[in-house]
């Protein structure tokens, strides 16, 4: 019953930032990922409900209309709100 969806994107275009892919999900509850180590950043953009996201020990609160950046490098996991996924 997942809502998920992946765009692939390709380009000529020079630049030190390359979008890979681009994409959306509809959340359960405490859906999760991680703990995880990338050698690549994400960028997650939250349009309903909250959850957490923890970076090498240091736990953020997340909201709606939230913006954050899973970094390259570090330990990171985050998950949905048990009741407001």
């Amino acid at each position: 019953m997942k809502n998920f969806e992946i765009y692939i994107l390709k380009s000529n275009y020079q630049s030190n930032f390359y979008i890979y892919q681009v994409g959306h999900e509809k959340c359960a509850p405490f859906h999760s990922f991680g703990p995880v180590i990338r050698d690549f950043s994400v960028l997650h953009f939250i349009k309903e409900g909250q959850g957490t996201l923890e970076v090498n020990g240091k736990t953020y609160s997340l909201k709606k209309n939230d913006l954050f950046l899973v970094p390259a490098g570090k330990t990171v996991r985050y998950y949905a709100d048990k009741d407001n996924p």
